[in-house]
């Protein structure tokens, strides 16, 4: 189970009745990448934990995020923590260096460190004959 901190003060989120049901359906796997949530009322979400590398203002932008993309079947039925923070950080926004190495962490901790969460590649070994090929 992924760490998880604790929020001062029970973060409340609306959403439609559908993506209620959903939310309600996804807790299960939720709950061991870090969240800590629970329905409140039909058209309502209580968060009282988030993933440690979430910023906690960032938390309802992720989860409508999340609940677009899964919908959209872009994550299919598996998900990581990974997949969670990358729909929380845009371009240009500042992390601290905790952040920086969480990420880091994250990365090398999935099952193929070579693979994107979106499911492109990132790094590649090129041999002497691979640019020759390409370069000459």
């Amino acid at each position: 189970k992924a760490g998880s901190q604790q929020l001062l003060f029970p973060k409340i989120i609306y959403f439609t009745k559908p993506e209620v049901l959903l939310i309600e359906e996804l807790i299960p796997s939720l709950e061991p990448l870090g969240f800590n949530m629970s329905v409140i009322y039909k058209e309502s979400v209580s968060i009282t934990g988030i993933p440690v590398a979430i910023i906690a203002d960032n938390i309802e932008t992720i989860l409508v995020n999340f609940i677009n993309s899964y919908q959209n079947d872009l994550l299919g039925n598996h998900f990581s923590q990974t997949d969670i923070l990358a729909m929380g950080i845009k371009t240009g926004d500042y992390l601290s260096y905790a952040e920086q190495q969480n990420i880091i962490n994250l990365l090398f901790a999935c099952k193929d460190s070579l693979v994107s969460p979106f499911g492109k590649t990132i790094f590649n070994i090129l041999r002497q004959t691979d640019l020759d090929i390409k370069f000459l």
